[in-house]
């Protein structure tokens, strides 16, 4: 008993050691509070220079809720953790940051620390802003400095425990914030030095186009290879653009100022809000960072293979789906149809936009839901919502024609007169990178990626694919997002990383998920529960304690109606070790 004692006794000790260790690190000391400058302190050209910064920062999207005041924080920014909410940066003094002095101002924009010493969680991108100039950072402040002050105090953030405890921020930034990397080091022309300066830095393109690891810190090693933000899908801004026509320093200019370019798309969710900023950014930056960006997209297959025509699928794509083509019929051909009034205006065809080239349907799902308000004047795109119209069931067969409309369309495109690495006739040479192994395949890169994980590469996890994503049972995942194999084309997963149920395990050494869907008895209902534990694996990779709300609102497109979808839920939960609700606990 006295050795039990003892080891208890030092591992209680040694936890007090790594306690106190973490008070001490997560320590900042508060900067003292000043008086509120006069706004006259401040010299109109430097208000001016900040005000052009604020734009190209998007400050004021974050940082101002619906129907709230400009720059008074309140609005939430969700993230896989929960949510954050944007503070109060006018210069008031008791919510705002009126009594912050330029050190105390600096310190927040490039170590994430509040002028109190709070620390700041990362959803305000200091790891950008670490890039940003002394005399950019100072305009900054000029200019929010003379704004109008505002007394408006954001609500508490809704963070799974224990992020909410910000001294766990500062364990998060020792072991996921990395040093960063000077932007443009190496370039020699003046405007892409430009651009790579406010790509990296205050326009912090990478915290939406870069993906991030599971501690939500992005992988620097992959910048603006593609990411997330706020449920939406942030194409690859690098060689990996998946672009039908390639995107020029010219239309790229466009875009980001109107938030519209007819050889690719409109700009939706938020980036929506980003081209509505750009609009009155300064012309010279904005065509900096478009010079920037297209000369990372010089090895995109677009680029490579120049200009391709739409070819006309819509036969072949309504035999396959003859409901979603009705719908497309009834609903969207009287704008989207060749022909139609709003194709002569300059529209982008279908048959070329970037978000039905996209890997996932995410995007063309969100904007059929949720619609499209002209991001720049009210001359703009617009679109209705649909999401109160069609059932889950009609929109994805309504999504299904689309992308295989689209999708092989290009595709045939491109393969007329062997264009593109590799080409043979309708074929193609593409390496697949599955489980950890790479396999080389020739195939016609239209094809579903389900029939290439059971034809070619001999996986069956996933057997059944309705080509509408609606049974989840073809779910694998690619580069941690769960997606639908069998919507999924394998031209698109180039220099991806895709994972089948086989590669969690197998039956003689099954992964964790699969042992607690076993034990749950969750995996009796057949080919479905394949897909289940992948979608629930991509959750947890992401997210390793989820909540309840988390686990149901990730599962959704997968989750099936009969009693069997509790068991399916207590696995995910078991797996993750965490409690179930309440009313499923013992008294």
């Amino acid at each position: 008993m006295r050795v039990a004692g003892r080891i208890a006794a030092g591992v209680l000790g040694v936890g007090l050691v790594a306690a106190l260790a973490a008070l001490i690190l997560s320590h900042e000391p508060a900067i003292p509070a000043i008086a509120p400058p006069s706004p006259a302190s401040f010299g109109p050209g430097e208000v001016a220079h900040g005000a052009a910064l604020v734009r190209i920062g998007d400050c004021i999207v974050c940082h101002t809720a619906d129907n709230g005041a400009p720059y008074a924080g309140g609005r939430g920014v969700p993230t896989p953790f929960g949510v954050t909410y944007a503070t109060n940066i006018t210069p008031d003094v008791a919510t705002g940051i009126g009594g912050w002095s330029r050190a105390a101002f600096r310190r927040a924009m490039r170590e994430g620390v509040a002028r109190d010493g709070g620390h700041l969680y990362p959803s305000f991108p200091y790891d950008h802003f670490r890039l940003v100039s002394d005399a950019d950072i100072d305009a900054i402040y000029a200019f929010l400095m003379t704004r109008r002050p505002v007394t408006a105090r954001a609500p508490a953030n809704r963070l799974i425990p224990p992020l909410g405890l910000r001294p766990v921020i500062a364990g998060w930034k020792l072991v996921a914030l990395k040093a960063p990397s000077v932007p443009g080091r190496n370039l020699t022309d003046p405007q892409l030095q430009r651009g790579a300066y406010l790509v990296s830095g205050l326009g912090h393109c990478g915290a939406c186009h870069t993906p991030h690891s599971r501690l939500g810190a992005e992988q620097i090693g992959r910048p603006l290879a593609g990411g997330m933000s706020e449920g939406w899908y942030a194409p690859p801004l690098d060689g990996d653009s998946p672009a039908a026509r390639p995107w020029t320093p010219e239309r790229i200019y466009a875009f980001l100022r109107t938030g519209l370019d007819p050889d690719h798309a409109a700009a939706a969710g938020p980036m929506g809000a980003v081209s509505h900023e750009l609009a009155g950014a300064p012309e010279s930056d904005v065509r900096a960072i478009a010079a920037y960006i297209a000369s990372r997209m010089q090895a995109s297959p677009a680029t490579q293979r120049g200009q391709v025509h739409a070819v006309d699928r819509a036969g072949p794509a309504g035999r396959d789906h003859p409901e979603g083509a009705a719908l497309f019929a009834g609903a969207c051909a009287a704008c989207h149809e060749a022909g139609a009034p709003m194709m002569l205006q300059g529209r982008p065809a279908l048959q070329l936009g970037s978000p039905l080239q996209e890997p996932t349907p995410r995007n063309v799902i969100l904007m059929i839901r949720q619609g499209l308000n002209p991001p720049v004047g009210r001359s703009g795109p617009y679109m209705p919502a649909f999401g109160g119209t069609f059932t889950d069931g009609q929109m994805a067969e309504l999504v299904a024609y689309l992308r295989e409309t689209v999708q092989r369309s290009v595709t045939l495109a491109q393969g007329r007169g062997g264009s593109g690495p590799g080409a043979q006739g309708g074929l193609m040479s593409v390496v697949l990178t599955v489980n950890g192994q790479d396999h080389r395949l020739d195939i016609d890169p239209s094809t579903p990626l389900l029939y290439a994980l059971r034809n070619d590469l001999q996986l069956n996890g996933a057997k059944f694919g309705c080509g509408l994503g609606q049974c989840g049972a073809c779910t694998v995942i690619v580069d941690g997002e769960a997606v639908f194999s069998c919507l999924t084309p394998v031209g698109s997963l180039l220099r991806r990383e895709v994972r089948t149920v086989e590669g969690l395990g197998s039956p003689a050494a099954p992964g964790r998920l699969q042992e607690a869907f076993a034990a749950e008895q969750a995996a009796q209902c057949g080919y479905c529960i394949a897909g289940m534990i992948m979608r629930a694996q991509a959750l947890l990779d992401r997210v390793p304690k989820p909540d309840e709300h988390q686990i149901r609102a990730h599962m959704q497109p997968n989750l099936c109606r009969c009693g069997t979808h509790m068991r399916i839920l207590r696995a995910i939960r078991r797996a993750a070790g965490v409690p179930g609700p309440s009313a499923e606990r013992p008294a």
